[in-house]
């Protein structure tokens, strides 16, 4: 899909309240890239990662990595996130209130840019592959803006 498709069909399901989708198919895994730091506690592999296109990444939460992971915004990429093992928590404001959605392997969240949110890995951890659209490199300073939101609100 398109980068200028993919992002109507996020914003769509966000707006549409069907951006948690449940029963999809796993995908086959066979990446060999390396891990590499991720934000500030989880680590990534970089599938495919060409700035200005669609991204493909594994990321892996560390199990209840609830501490560290700050409620932030993604200001100029879209996500879509498939749950590939372990389950946990996303969070996000939606009408201006936090809201809380469990979430476990094979489900995928649709997630549009701009969105203030965050995922809380459980018991064991999160793997997910997480589309981004498109792609802005981790040491881009429009990658990731930090809220001032608190989750304790």
């Amino acid at each position: 899909m398109s980068t200028d498709n993919l992002r109507l069909e996020v914003r769509k399901r966000w707006d549409t309240d069907s951006f948690i989708e449940t029963g999809v198919s796993l995908p086959d895994i066979h990446y060999s890239e390396p891990w590499i730091p991720y934000e500030t506690y989880m680590k990534a592999q970089l599938i495919t990662a060409v700035p200005g296109q669609q991204g493909l990444l594994l990321v892996d939460f560390p199990p209840q990595a609830a501490e560290d992971n700050d409620l932030h915004i993604h200001p100029l990429s879209d996500r879509v996130i498939t749950i590939i093992a372990g389950s946990g928590t996303f969070l996000a404001i939606r009408k201006g209130k936090l809201e809380r959605f469990d979430i476990y392997q094979g489900y995928r969240v649709w997630m549009p840019r701009g969105i203030i949110h965050t995922f809380l890995a459980g018991e064991e951890g999160l793997l997910v592959e997480s589309i981004h659209n498109p792609f802005i490199p981790f040491d881009d300073p429009t990658c990731l803006v930090y809220s001032t939101y608190h989750k304790n609100q």
